[in-house]
């Protein structure tokens, strides 16, 4: 029997971090940006209790660029 992970609060708020870093706009663009994206995920989670951060990662496409990329 395979046991689901639920992302914890931690997951979740470090990988917003990455978002939040890896876009290039405005501090007023990231915000809304961010808080549809907090709105969307939690809204997901509702819907799909099960769900582990890899599908939440698959589900809404967000793939963030390494800290490398900005050397």
């Amino acid at each position: 029997m395979t046991t689901t992970t639920k992302p914890s609060e931690k997951e979740l708020t470090d990988y917003y971090r990455k978002i939040e870093k890896a876009l290039r706009c405005s501090a007023e663009t990231k915000k809304k940006i961010l808080f549809d994206l907090k709105s969307n995920i939690a809204e997901y989670l509702d819907e799909y209790p099960e769900a582990e951060m890899s599908d939440i990662i698959n589900h809404f496409c967000l793939l963030y660029t390494s800290d490398a990329a900005d050397d």
